[in-house]
């Protein structure tokens, strides 16, 4: 699959970002098997140790419960400080992507997974499938994914030292020691022919730079 990056120099945001002791969970269901379920099972208690200085009081395992055993679902566990808020199952369908659009948004800090995304909203008045956030020029992550980028020269695998938010898929991917953490401005985009998408739903999806 072929995808373009259609500005050479991403568009500044201006954006506010409120954060609201909310976060939430997205969790792959396929035929009624349940997948990652450890790794996300971790961040929800990192996020409970760090953000909510306490005890996790989410245990994901036991909260999902009623999902359908046919097709494909994206489990949406929302959770706080006290535990459970809801949970919600939702038919997936794979988003297709062949634009993207650098945007420099420079004063938000998304490091757990807040179920507040509006400071996402001013990307809405902007044509492309997705959109790749940078801060001080640095590549971050798309809207819905980690990323990583094929160094045409040395043929490895790079991902941004610092994403917004590390996944759960690119922490896999990270220790079976598939990706070079390395620090990739978008000055360097020349030097990579390939980007992959690195999300729950749909693991790792690569395409075509050109």
């Amino acid at each position: 699959m072929q995808a373009k990056i259609v500005n050479q120099k991403p568009i500044l945001i201006k954006t506010n970002q409120i954060i609201e002791p909310t976060l939430f969970e997205t969790i792959k269901i396929e035929n009624g098997k349940i997948y990652n379920l450890q790794y996300h099972q971790a961040r929800v208690d990192y996020a409970y140790k760090k953000l909510f200085q306490t005890e996790s009081k989410l245990n994901l395992k036991e909260s999902l419960t009623g999902y359908p055993a046919d097709n494909l679902y994206r489990a949406k566990i929302v959770y706080n400080i006290n535990g459970l808020v809801s949970k919600d199952y939702y038919i997936y369908k794979q988003k297709r992507i062949s634009t993207f659009l650098l945007a420099e948004i420079p004063n938000i800090n998304y490091n757990f997974k807040y179920f507040s995304r509006d400071f996402l909203d001013p990307l809405k008045e902007y044509q492309a499938d997705e959109f790749i956030i940078t801060q001080n020029g640095y590549l971050k992550d798309t809207t819905i994914a980690n990323i990583a980028l094929f160094h045409t020269a040395s043929q490895k695998w790079h991902t941004p030292k610092a994403p917004l938010l590390q996944g759960t898929t690119l922490n896999r991917y990270l220790k079976n020691k598939e990706l070079i953490k390395t620090d990739v401005h978008y000055k360097d985009l020349k030097n990579y022919s390939k980007i992959a998408l690195l999300n729950a739903m749909i693991d790792r999806v690569e395409l075509n730079l050109n």
